[in-house]
């Protein structure tokens, strides 16, 4: 459920000046104010997927749907870090709708905090993986997955935790540079998710757009 929960650029038809979620966000304030810019993303992620959605999708015979998340959407940035409530809510209404369809729910952190690939795709602020250059990005990610599976642990409609989407491209040099750091952060998010959670999957993607499996060493969960 791309655009939703982490609006893409791709999907608006947005230039450079739109190409991620702060981009964007900034377009819309610069243009109607930031009250209503408030106003207006509030209404857009309340319509833009709907029970009706996610009905339609069963009918066409899906068994499963992947909201894209952006991190800071649950657990805002700064020093002052918080947990929004508002955004749990949306996806709680999901996993409803879902149970009551029968489809699952792959959770996808498809933006994680300071961003995983240093790309438009997770709303890296400088276009630097700013989750492997920062330690407290990372710790924000594990506290976030930790809520995460805290609130969905008991859930039937959950069926995986998609803890990174796609890290670190190679063609930027980021993947040569920081893909000894994954594994070891996967190790950590596993570990704070069974503390809550020891039922549901965890998804582990490799680095490179997905597509290169060699940063991982033995079995871990």
């Amino acid at each position: 459920l791309g655009n939703w929960l982490l609006p893409e650029g791709y999907m608006w038809k947005f230039g450079p000046e739109g190409d991620r979620p702060r981009k964007i966000e900034k377009l819309v304030s610069d243009l109607i104010g930031d009250e209503k810019a408030t106003e207006f993303w509030r209404q857009f992620r309340h319509h833009y997927i709907t029970e009706a959605d996610i009905a339609r999708i069963a009918e066409l015979g899906f068994n499963s749907v992947r909201p894209a998340l952006n991190a800071r959407l649950f657990l805002s940035e700064g020093d002052t870090a918080r947990f929004v409530e508002e955004s749990f809510a949306l996806l709680d209404s999901l996993v409803s709708w879902c149970r009551k369809h029968d489809l699952y729910v792959i959770i996808d952190m498809h933006g994680a905090p300071g961003g995983q690939t240093g790309a438009n795709i997770d709303d890296s602020p400088r276009d630097l993986p700013e989750l492997f250059t920062d330690g407290r990005n990372q710790d924000r990610l594990v506290d976030l997955w930790r809520k995460i599976a805290e609130r969905y642990c008991d859930e039937p409609a959950v069926a995986a935790y998609d803890l990174l989407n796609e890290p670190l491209p190679r063609r930027t040099g980021a993947a040569d540079q920081y893909a000894h750091l994954v594994e070891p952060l996967y190790r950590r998010i596993t570990a704070a998710i069974r503390a809550v959670d020891p039922h549901h999957m965890i998804t582990l993607e490799g680095v490179d757009w997905s597509n290169d499996w060699s940063i991982f060493g033995e079995p871990f969960d």
